[in-house]
Order: structure tokens, then C-alpha cells, then sequence
């Protein structure tokens, strides 16, 4: 065997024993998913903040 597959072949070896372990804690899984819905939900609302500031200047020295 040359070294990529050998590299191949550890690397598939040590992502099965990693999702087995993933699935036997589900706290993990639960908190990976957590905490990417909340990453989700701050960089929207700092999003939305910050272009409807933006927005409502702009509105109101459009009507002014």
C-alpha cells in the first residue's frame, strides 16, 4: 500500500470511531446542534440591527 491509501484508509477508520462516539453520547449531538441554532439567531439579529438602523436613517431623511 503507498501512503495516500494508507492515509485513506486511517483517516475512514478514525471518522467510523468518531460518529460511533458521537452517537452514543447524544448530549454532544444535542449540544452541537444548540449551539449552531443559536450562532444562527445572533448573527440575524445583529444582521436585521444593523440594516434596519440603516433602513430607518434612511427613511427619515427621505421624509424630512
Amino acid at each position: 500500500m503507498n501512503t495516500i491509501s494508507t492515509s485513506l484508509a486511517d483517516s475512514s477508520i478514525m471518522l467510523r470511531r468518531n460518529c460511533r462516539h458521537i452517537a452514543r453520547t447524544l448530549v454532544a449531538i444535542f449540544d452541537a446542534a444548540l449551539m449552531a441554532v443559536v450562532m444562527i439567531l445572533v448573527s440575524a439579529y445583529r444582521i436585521l440591527q444593523v440594516t434596519g438602523g440603516a433602513y430607518n436613517r434612511w427613511r427619515n431623511q427621505s421624509g424630512d
